[in-house]
């Protein structure tokens, strides 16, 4: 065969395994930011002021609510404390546990009183509003979880606000919180908090599930 009639080899393009790793690195980098900035879609506070009633909604078992709720009260933001939490077990309500928590915190019996029937966000608020009518409130500051925050927030304001009952959210700080921003994904503990509140928040937007 002639050679001007041969095949001519083709060459191969050059492989450039650094530019596959360079945007494996991007592309970890930019999973890791996106990562860390979910849970902030989450949270929402305020700062505090003068109010009737802090109500405290249970779910947390470190007791991070309460504590953070002793300290609003103690330095004089609100005279009563609402804590709502439903039966947990055999003749065991977490609001009643709530409520010892915050004796042993020093807030004086006579000041806690305490929604039973709420088994979720929703329902915690329609019982306390019951409550709050009853003690002729006009003002709560709503404390929880910094994870809970946001959606705690639209509930009750969609609940109390009718009534004429302002809600100011001041969950429990960062700084002071058990879960943890940075790296909140390798931790068990926070993976729960931000994926039990993403479902959450699909059930309620998607599913109107309160």
């Amino acid at each position: 065969m002639p050679a001007a009639t041969a095949k001519r080899k083709t060459r191969k393009p050059t492989r450039r395994p650094w530019i596959t790793l360079l945007l494996l690195v991007l592309f970890a980098v930019a999973a890791a930011k996106l990562a860390s900035m979910l849970p902030l879609l989450f949270m929402y506070s305020e700062p505090p002021k003068k109010a009737d009633f802090i109500v405290v909604l249970s779910g947390e078992k470190s007791g991070e609510r309460e504590e953070h709720a002793a300290r609003l009260y103690k330095s004089g933001y609100a005279p009563k404390i609402l804590v709502c939490g439903n039966l947990i077990a055999w003749h065991t309500y977490e609001s009643d546990a709530m409520a010892a928590h915050l004796v042993h915190l020093g807030v004086p019996p006579n000041r806690i009183f305490k929604e039973k029937q709420g088994g979720n966000t929703y329902a915690q608020a329609q019982g306390a509003l019951q409550i709050l009518r009853k003690h002729g409130a006009r003002s709560i500051l709503l404390v929880t979880s910094p994870t809970h925050s946001k959606r705690a927030a639209i509930i009750f304001r969609k609940v109390l606000a009718p009534a004429g009952i302002e809600v100011r959210c001041c969950p429990v700080p960062l700084s002071e919180s058990r879960f943890k921003l940075e790296g909140w994904w390798t931790r068990r503990y926070d993976v729960r908090l931000v994926t039990v509140e993403l479902v959450s928040w699909v059930n309620y937007l998607v599913f109107r599930i309160r």
